[in-house]
């Protein structure tokens, strides 16, 4: 992923309000009277802020003795982008799953998606748990 201009199209296809808070950040609303909003930025690899990511996602898988942790690590080595997606607490579900299924898709299938709390998914599946 480029740019996040071809999450903005997809989520706005489907009637989210989004509007830009910067470059490559977007903010999400689910409608004109919503104070709450989703905040989408996304940081290519060679931006600061996405190693300083990728190396705390490589510092915390290291440390895991599961097999699955050789399948995160090859991919956070071959990462070219982070997309990082900040949700309210009341912010519904659907919301969630609907960015977080875009996302997905834009990376054609090469990419995972690491949950805080949770870890991380390959196609929608929990491949990797981080404590």
């Amino acid at each position: 992923m480029n740019s996040i201009a071809e999450l903005q199209v997809r989520l706005g296809e489907m009637g989210y309000i989004l509007r830009p808070a910067g470059t490559n950040i977007l903010d999400l609303y689910t409608s004109l009277d919503d104070p709450a909003a989703v905040r989408i930025e996304l940081a290519r690899a060679p931006d600061a802020r996405a190693q300083e990511a990728i190396m705390a996602f490589i510092e915390a898988v290291g440390q895991q003795a599961a097999a699955e942790a050789i399948t995160v690590l090859n991919a956070l080595a071959r990462t070219q982008a982070v997309v990082r997606i900040d949700v309210p607490e009341d912010v519904d579900e659907g919301v969630w799953f609907d960015i977080v299924d875009h996302c997905a898709s834009l990376s054609e299938g090469n990419g995972l998606v690491q949950v805080d709390g949770e870890g991380f998914y390959e196609n929608g599946v929990l491949i990797l748990t981080l404590q």
